[in-house]
């Protein structure tokens, strides 16, 4: 791709892709070429080639467009790193004969150039210095996308591409040869090897007048652009005590950070301190990591040259800094290096750091030495190579700090100040507050030993003047309130209000006034009889008697009216009022009645006596395939009113809640005897929320437990339970055939009964199932058979003895 084709890109851009699509009438050279995305550089060079344009027409476009030089390398650089990565593509950039188009911008192929090696160097992880070569945020890759530096040093392999335009147009693109010159076709070779890139652009120049005449003189009609075009590789040496050492290939514009990052910096004998670059067997540089992470100054930091050694040494001395530092781990020293200058390397103490002294732990010839450091020595003590440096932590005391706890208006710690008193404390805490207790208050002082002493005082002789006390370090002073020594008082309020529990107690409370508190009376509430039950008097407390409280009851209307003299009654604190459910209020509550009948569903209760056959009877009877020995009765246990009055306050504050504080049972009944006998003693009274169940006609028996078959059976008539297990196929292994039982459909159980001779089993009915247990095993031993056998034994003689007397 020729220069040209660069050139109308740029023009191109104000008339393509999203960005620029309605910019027409932009001024080329506003054109930031740096914000244009690589998709829109392809784009470019698709439109280019779509037109058909020639060299020469590109050039000219682009000038009479106003491009600038500038826009037109940055251009060149965008384009040709954009091609570069599809190089090998089978859609890459092709010249119009076919050929792949060859690199015109400031570029290096990156597939001749080295890259980081993977490796694992746990032992120097620790060293202050180590990430900064071996992290995945910081690479040091060399920069190959810049402008070319007018110092840059021209070298073999580098290629210089010139371009022409105005009264002439051309383009060259002009290998640097072995000879270190370039050929420029009608005007022969230059040599530009080891020239500054200015330099050799000017001597360029100077020659191009000798073949294009319109350059000359003030007012020229032809005119050039020189530019760097692909770029060299150059190889250096990373020797010592490097992680990866080795030979790399980097960019010419590469520097001693690239090369070291690519090796992975000093191993961890490595020195970060003393790096050598070494040039033509002569050290020009040394290198100190620390000024550029302490600094960030990259004075340091050259750049290589062809052949350079970076040589790593070995460090001399490193000290690890342990504790309460910003930073912790190794650190390199060097010789003279001071305590003070290691911790700022470190980033300084930690806001947790104890600073009055510092322990060192040295390494001797034959042991260790503790030595303490006092911070006014820290810039001069001198390390040595192992030291062990350890900041110890603020202990969790104040060496200055008093305290004032209660009925103050501003407690909290305060600073001890020369001379500061007790009074001159409470001063500083705006003083006490409103019913403070004036009798006694307390300072509770830390001793040497560290255990505490109590010195009372009278608060009301201190705030008179008439005492006061010199305070002491970490000294704590209490004041309390006169209601804060006091239990605090409530009245409690129960039963059938709207809002039961405590109430603050406050002075001149009557009954009515509980009362509207409490939200008022529920409509069950008996108004004639609200007890108000009293704690005994202090003076009552003192001796025992039978009397523990003491009772009043008023009447209130529900407008909270009360007589001239209950009106009168003042509450006291502990106060219990109480607010019965009237004698006559029941609420009726509901029962549900599903199955074979002719009008199942959900009845009020409308008596207190309505019993299971007058609901029978509200709802038209039992149906033609009611089986009435299988009915039975769901029934919640019976709540007190008091958890059927927990039970709709916990309903009413959330009504999704599906809460219930009473547990579910069955109630054995048998139905055929109460329709046969209503009124009688199995006709039992129903209960709100009881819920009756009549099955149709059953034919089937069940069998369950130790059978050998456990199955459901067709019944037949007039036959027992034994019956039913030898159909399931008889006993399973060790069945307890004694407790062989029967549950019958409406719940009620039947069991065996054992005589001597003989088992009688229990009547089955339809829709029963027969249980048949297991027997446990047995724990028995031998001897215990043999003490068992025995026994029956003598059991059986003593039998046959008496037999013989009695005859």
């Amino acid at each position: 791709m020729k220069f040209s084709f660069l050139i109308i890109a740029l023009s191109l851009a104000l008339s393509i892709g999203n960005t620029f699509a309605q910019s027409s009438n932009i001024d080329p050279s506003s054109v930031n070429v740096d914000e244009l995305s690589d998709d829109q550089i392809r784009e470019m060079v698709q439109e280019i080639e779509a037109r058909g344009l020639s060299d020469e027409d590109a050039i000219a476009i682009a000038r009479m467009k106003g491009a600038t030089s500038t826009q037109v390398s940055k251009m060149m650089m965008r384009i040709q790193k954009v091609r570069a990565e599809n190089l090998n593509s089978p859609t890459a950039s092709k010249n119009p004969n076919g050929s792949a188009a060859p690199a015109t911008s400031f570029f290096i192929n990156e597939s001749k150039t080295s890259e980081k090696e993977n490796f694992v160097s746990f032992e120097a992880q620790e060293t202050y210095g180590y990430q900064l070569f071996n992290t995945k945020n910081l690479t040091f890759e060399p920069s190959i996308n810049i402008p070319t530096p007018s110092n840059y040093i021209i070298g073999i392999g580098d290629q210089i591409d010139i371009t022409i335009w105005g009264a002439s147009q051309t383009t060259y693109q002009l290998p640097i040869d072995i000879n270190g010159q370039i050929n420029i076709p009608d005007l022969g070779l230059i040599s530009v090897y080891g020239k500054t890139f200015d330099a050799a652009s000017k001597l360029i120049k100077q020659r191009l007048q000798g073949i294009y005449s319109g350059m000359k003189g003030a007012n020229p009609n032809t005119f050039s652009e020189i530019s760097l075009g692909a770029l060299r590789s150059i190889k250096v040496n990373v020797i010592g005590e490097v992680n990866v050492p080795g030979t790399y290939s980097l960019p010419a514009t590469a520097t001693a950070f690239n090369a070291l990052y690519l090796s992975g910096g000093p191993n961890k004998n490595g020195s970060f301190r003393n790096i050598s670059i070494i040039r033509n067997g002569k050290s020009i540089k040394t290198l100190d990591v620390y000024n550029f992470l302490l600094n960030g100054d990259l004075s340091d930091n050259i750049n290589l040259k062809e052949d350079d050694i970076i040589y790593v040494s070995s460090f001399i001395s490193k000290v690890r800094l342990q504790g309460a530092f910003k930073n912790i781990g190794l650190f390199e020293t060097l010789p003279e290096t001071t305590l003070d200058e290691v911790i700022k390397i470190a980033g300084g103490f930690s806001e947790e750091a104890f600073q009055k002294n510092l322990k060192v732990i040295r390494k001797t010839q034959t042991e260790l030495e503790v030595k303490t450091v006092d911070f006014g020595e820290l810039k001069h003590f001198t390390l040595k190579n192992g030291d062990e440096i350890t900041a110890g932590n603020l202990l969790s005391r104040y060496e200055n700090r008093v305290s004032i706890q209660g009925h103050v208006f501003r407690p909290g710690g305060y600073e001890l100040k020369d001379g500061m008193t007790l009074a001159g404390l409470i001063k500083e805490a705006e003083g006490v507050k409103e019913g403070v207790f004036t009798n006694r208050g307390l300072i509770t002082r830390l001793k040497v030993d560290n255990t505490y002493d109590n010195i009372s005082f009278n608060l009301k002789d201190v705030l008179e003047g008439r005492w006061d006390i010199p305070l002491q370090r970490e000294d704590v002073i209490m004041i309390q309130s006169e209601i804060g020594l006091k239990e605090k008082e409530f009245i409690s309020v129960n039963g059938l209000v709207q809002k039961r529990g405590k109430q603050l107690y406050a002075d001149n409370l009557t009954l009515g006034d509980v009362i509207f508190k409490a939200g008022g009376f529920k409509e069950s509430a008996d108004i004639n009889s609200i007890e108000v039950s009293r704690i005994l008097s202090i003076e009552e407390g003192q001796e025992y008697t039978n009397q523990l409280r003491h009772t009043f009851s008023f009447d209130v209307d529900r407008n909270l009216k009360l007589n001239d003299t209950d009106e009168k009654f003042i509450l006291k604190p502990f106060d219990i009022v109480s607010v019965r459910k009237a004698p006559g209020f029941r609420k009726g509550g509901t029962v549900t009645i599903i199955g074979e009948v002719m009008n199942g569903g959900t009845y009020s209760i409308t008596t207190r006596e309505e019993s299971i056959s007058a609901l029978i009877n509200r709802s038209g009877g039992l149906t033609p395939l009611a089986y009435p020995a299988g009915a039975i009765l769901i029934r919640e246990k019976n709540l007190s009113d008091e958890e059927l009055q927990i039970r709709e306050e916990i309903i009413e504050k959330d009504s999704t809640l599906n809460i219930s504080l009473s547990s579910v049972k069955q109630v054995g009944i048998k139905l055929d005897e109460i329709l046969a006998n209503p009124g009688e003693a199995n006709d039992l009274i129903l209960s709100d929320g009881d819920k009756i169940i009549i099955p149709t006609q059953l034919q089937t028996v069940k069998t369950s437990g130790n059978v050998m078959n456990p199955i459901s059976l067709t019944y037949q008539k007039g036959r027992r339970a034994k019956y039913f297990i030898k159909q399931a196929g008889g006993y399973g292994v060790r069945p307890k055939r004694s407790s062989v039982y029967v549950i019958h459909a409406n719940g009620i159980s039947s069991t065996t009964k054992n005589y001597i001779l003989f088992k009688r089993y229990p009547k089955v009915e339809p829709g029963s199932e027969i249980m048949v247990p297991q027997r446990p095993e047995s724990n028995m031993g031998a001897a215990q058979w043999v003490a068992i056998a025995s026994a029956v034994t003598g059991l059986a003689i003593s039998i046959t003895s008496l037999a013989n007397i009695l005859k």
